[in-house]
C-alpha cells in the first residue's frame, strides 16, 4: 500500500520554503535591473533550503503554532 495512494498529501508544506522565497524575492527586488535566470532562481534556493532545517505544517493549526523566522533558532541575528 502506497501512502500516497490512501492520503491525501498535498496540504503538508515546508514553512521553510515560504521563508526563503518570501526573502530571495526581497533581495532579487533590490538589484534593480539584473534579471536572474530561472536556473539561478533555483539554484539559489535550493541551496537556501539545504542549509536550513525543514519546518513543516500540514493544517492550518500547525502554521498558526510553527516557529516564525524572529523564533527560530536557527536564524542568526
Amino acid at each position: 500500500m502506497a501512502i500516497r495512494d490512501c492520503y491525501d498529501m498535498e496540504p503538508l508544506e515546508n514553512l521553510t520554503e515560504d521563508l526563503v522565497l518570501e526573502e530571495l524575492e526581497r533581495q532579487v527586488g533590490e538589484l534593480q535591473g539584473q534579471p536572474l535566470s530561472a536556473e539561478a532562481v533555483l539554484d539559489i534556493t535550493a541551496y537556501a533550503l539545504n542549509q536550513l532545517p525543514p519546518k513543516y505544517s500540514a493544517t492550518l493549526t500547525g502554521r498558526v503554532y510553527a516557529p516564525t523566522a524572529e523564533d527560530s533558532e536557527w536564524v542568526s541575528a
